[in-house]
């Protein structure tokens, strides 16, 4: 209907950004012979767009992803603003259901760039003929709204829904809040620990969360207890013994069979949103799941990423895990749970390294190669998209790390390379590595040439010719516009002539032996320059090679 709108009202030029949320969107464009001009980087593109809506004195319109790629266009907005130039930004998003619950790409987008457009939309969610009829409606006002005297830019917020946002099953549960007032008796603390004493199956889950002895210690302690399991990402920073560092590894390479064993009672979560998509698909199918989120709110909202919270503890996890950990002490009663989740990782831990054994050269043997050389001492940096969906697999395999982060709050891939470098600043002890794709490495390219990059920073750079994670997806992989919208094939970044012009120590490898050559020099801190690595891989290797992990490991 978009498309059609927008045709209808005499726009003919789109300037489009690849994403997942928005891909449909993308589809429809292409079928409908509107020109089309993809850029990658969101804000790129908006400026782009202006250009051509000045010199045509024509609308143009705008398609980005959902997340903070909307934000990445306000610049150009403004400037289209005060120049009364039509620009019509039109981002995809979640469901609203979906907003403020820690899942990946979601922020507060209705209204987000209210300051510098005319008037936003916000297209309404529902698919019947009400609703059809309301979204026509606003677009065309919309599109009026943009042309008309005195011209300038609007926003259109569109949901879309995908089959996977509306599987999920919602439970009714009251929710409890815990330590509204930060602090928790122990006699609190201990009412709490029974409630979810042996029989009960716990399963801790940790995100995204700073290093912290006290948490590792309280982790430790609950890994202990037989009727609970403690699974980590690569960004919760926990170095504690028993504790599962992949959920991922651990699901993959799970027969059927063995799934309903690792299904638990009750989910705590600590940290912030969780990478895996194999957990939180499990545990937002489990049948009577009882969610505890520990950190209170996010935004002022309650984080129910899994349909089923029923306790909010509104007290940092520092101090209430091992409150926590210490009132389940006593309760030691027979269970399988933990240790059903340890053989089950076991097993996965197995069949990966096996896996990156017999692979071929490709993207998840180059990232798990890397992360087990990297030095104990040394800071990972990871950047969204497919670098840390593969850190978080072979974290079975590799790590732990000084310290490991990546921006999961909202989970773009832009601004990775300065993150890290900024990162790198502040961390003096040891080398900084951030490893990044090629179009998380073209948004930041400007970083580059800052003029600020320590001495110790090193960047590794998985290029495979665009977007790979689109031929991964099920819901972007067999779309006639992917390669040309979704993984803008052709694309060129310019790795090398930017590393040299900036300073850096330039290094390119495509083999696994390349890599083991040139790994010593470009860690080396005996030039006293930052480095950059372009680790070169095929996309269709990639692709195939992961689906054939994923479709595999559970069978063997």
């Amino acid at each position: 209907m978009i498309a059609t709108r927008l045709i209808e009202a005499g726009v003919r030029r789109a300037v489009v950004s690849p994403g997942a949320r928005n891909s449909t969107l993308l589809q429809s464009v292409a079928d409908s012979g509107m020109e089309l001009t993809p850029v990658a980087d969101e804000r790129v593109a908006a400026f782009v767009g202006l250009g051509m809506a000045v010199e045509s004195a024509g609308p143009v319109a705008l398609l980005c992803t959902s997340g903070t790629a909307l934000l990445n266009y306000a610049p150009a907005l403004a400037e289209a603003l005060y120049r009364r130039v039509p620009l019509i930004a039109v981002s995809a998003d979640r469901p609203a259901v979906w907003i403020d619950r820690a899942d990946s790409q979601t922020l507060r987008q209705p209204g987000a760039l209210d300051a510098v457009v005319k008037r936003s939309f916000a297209l309404p969610a529902a698919s019947g003929a009400d609703a059809m009829r309301h979204s026509a409606l606003l677009l065309g006002e919309a599109i009026t709204t943009a042309t008309k005297w005195p011209p300038g830019p609007v926003h259109i917020n569109v949901p879309i829904d995908f089959e996977a946002d509306t599987d999920t099953p919602f439970h009714a549960w009251p929710v409890e809040i815990v330590g509204p007032d930060m602090t928790i008796s122990t006699a609190r603390a201990r009412e709490l620990g029974r409630s979810i004493a042996s029989p009960v199956k716990v399963l801790v889950a940790v995100g995204g969360a700073i290093p912290s002895p006290r948490i590792n210690k309280a982790l430790a302690k609950l890994a202990q207890l037989p009727n609970v399991a403690v699974v980590t990402e690569p960004c919760a920073n926990v170095h504690a013994r028993l504790t599962i560092p992949s959920a991922e590894a651990t699901l993959a390479a799970a027969r059927p069979d063995m799934i309903d064993h690792l299904r638990p009672d009750v989910v705590i979560t600590i940290g912030g949103a969780l990478v895996s998509a194999r957990l939180k698909r499990m545990l937002r199918s489990t049948p009577g799941l009882r969610h505890w989120a520990v950190g209170g709110s996010i935004c002022g909202s309650f984080p129910d990423t899994f349909g089923a919270l029923s306790c909010v503890v509104d007290m940092d996890a520092e101090a209430f895990m091992p409150l926590l950990a210490s009132a389940m002490q006593p309760h030691r009663s027979p269970s399988t749970f933990g240790d059903d989740w340890r053989v089950a990782f076991h097993r996965g831990e197995a069949l990966l390294r096996s896996a990156v054994d017999r692979a071929p050269w490709c993207s998840l043997k180059a990232v798990s190669a890397m992360l087990a050389m990297v030095p104990r001492r040394w800071n990972l940096q990871v950047s969204n998209g497919m670098s840390i969906r593969i850190a978080g697999l072979a974290s079975a395999i590799a790590g732990p790390w000084h310290r490991c982060d990546c921006n999961r709050g909202v989970s773009g891939i832009d601004g990775s390379t300065s993150t890290a470098i900024g990162a790198s600043i502040s961390y003096c002890a040891a080398p900084t590595l951030l490893i990044t794709g090629d179009m998380s490495a073209l948004y930041d390219l400007g970083s580059l040439a800052s003029g600020i990059v320590p001495p110790r920073f090193r960047m590794a750079v998985i290029d495979n010719g665009g977007g790979g994670i689109f031929r991964f997806s099920a819901a972007t992989r067999a779309l006639p516009c992917r390669s040309r919208l979704l993984e803008m094939e052709g694309m060129q970044v310019p790795l090398k002539a930017m590393a040299e012009g900036c300073g850096f120590d330039y290094y390119e490898v495509a083999s696994m032996e390349e890599l083991r050559q040139v790994w010593p020099r470009f860690t080396s801190e005996e030039t006293g320059r930052p480095a950059l690595m372009r680790i070169i891989t095929d996309a269709s290797t990639d692709a195939g090679y992961f689906n054939d992990y994923y479709h595999n490991s559970s069978q063997r």
